[in-house]
């Protein structure tokens, strides 16, 4: 068994080899052809409301994480002012909202890999449920 492994390993590389071999060179002061560079992606660094109350980072959602499940935001608030206390509701595409955590006027919490595109995050004075702010995430393709 050892014997056929080895042997196929041969004649793998006697392929690879030849392969490799059948490639024209580059003549002397040329430079080889460069492979086409894929565009750059690059995902907003943050996502803010408005009145800059609410504030996500990354501030979209990186499309080749999404293949996996979801992606992990930092969330930021601050509705100094307006009141003493907030609740932030996390609202998947074609769900209910639902209670993500309730927290003071001013603070900042990491989220579990649940954002995907269209993902909504509310931010609520705790006081009386009346909006502050609220932000949704694009997507940034994966290529």
């Amino acid at each position: 068994m050892v014997r056929e492994y080895l042997l196929s390993l041969g004649v793998v590389s006697v392929i690879c080899l030849a392969a490799g071999c059948s490639r024209e060179p580059v003549p002397a002061g040329e430079a080889a052809p460069a492979a086409a560079a894929a565009p750059k992606r690059e995902l907003p660094a943050s996502l803010e409301d408005p009145a800059g109350m609410l504030k996500v980072s990354p501030g979209a959602v990186d499309g080749c994480a999404v293949a996996n499940g979801g992606v992990a935001l930092d969330v930021s608030w601050n509705a100094t002012g307006r009141t003493e206390g907030v609740q932030i509701f996390w609202v998947s595409p074609g769900e209910a909202p639902k209670l993500w955590l309730a927290a003071g006027a001013v603070g900042q919490d990491k989220s579990g890999p649940w954002a995907v595109k269209g993902t909504k995050i509310q931010l609520v004075n705790g006081a009386d449920s009346a909006a502050l702010a609220e932000v949704v995430l694009d997507e940034v393709p994966c290529q």
